[in-house]
This record gives C-alpha cells, sequence and structure tokens, in this order.
C-alpha cells in the first residue's frame, strides 16, 4: 500500500510506469540532511515534517502492534545471530 502511494506521488507526467527518481532523492535527502550544510557547516537541520501524503488513519491496533514488536524481535534476535560470528 505504502509502495502504490509512493510510486503514485513520484509518479512521471508521462504514466509509464516509471517514477521521477530525482524528486524522490531529494525529498529522501530531507529528512537526514540539509543540502546547504557544504556551504554553511555551522546551521542546524530542520526538524523533519512528515508529507500530507501519509494517512494518520492507517494506524495498528494493539493486538497487531503486538505482533509487529514480536516479529522485530525475532529479526534482532536473527540478525544478531548471522552477524556475530564474523566479528
Amino acid at each position: 500500500m505504502e509502495y502504490e502511494r509512493l510510486e503514485q506521488h513520484f509518479a512521471m507526467p508521462n504514466d509509464r510506469g516509471l517514477i521521477n527518481y530525482v524528486a524522490f532523492s531529494n525529498e529522501l535527502d530531507t529528512i537526514f540532511t540539509d543540502k546547504t550544510l557544504e556551504k554553511n557547516p555551522t546551521t542546524l537541520p530542520t526538524a523533519f515534517q512528515a508529507p500530507s501524503i501519509l494517512d494518520p488513519k492507517d494506524v495498528l491496533n494493539s493486538d497487531e502492534e503486538q505482533v509487529l514488536i514480536a516479529c522485530l524481535m525475532r529479526l534482532g534476535t536473527i540478525a544478531t545471530v548471522l552477524i556475530k560470528p564474523y566479528f
């Protein structure tokens, strides 16, 4: 669902299933950094404000949240087990 929203938001005008990668990349960069930091290194980036394409009604109920937490905990365990032998 989220991927479809992103595709619609960044769709190219010709609508051939292509996305505007430059616009996507620039918007993604605004979350983590400010393009003017190289010229003004002492400035602080502004806090990120979520775009209006996100649906605030699309939230998890308590049962779904518990399943998500269990899944993330399991994923963290698996990732730790897979990474640990190499270090």
